[in-house]
């Protein structure tokens, strides 16, 4: 799991580093599971999206773990 982790918190630490508009596209690339499968962001405007995808970073939870 360790190792999952540290790939997926590496492609998102290269993205500071671009400009943003392909900061943007990346983000969008890089969420795009996530963002298919949360009913609330195949509801939302395209342009919240775009916004939104650039704000997500990932975060390790365990099992039992509450989210908000």
């Amino acid at each position: 799991m360790r190792l999952k982790y540290g790939k997926l918190y590496e492609k998102y630490r290269i993205l500071h580093d671009l400009p943003l508009s392909l900061r943007s596209e990346l983000s969008l690339f890089i969420n795009s599971d996530l963002i298919q499968k949360v009913k609330f962001f195949q509801l939302a405007d395209p342009s919240f999206i775009l916004i939104i995808s650039r704000l997500l970073k990932p975060r390790l939870s365990m099992a039992g773990d509450f989210i908000v």
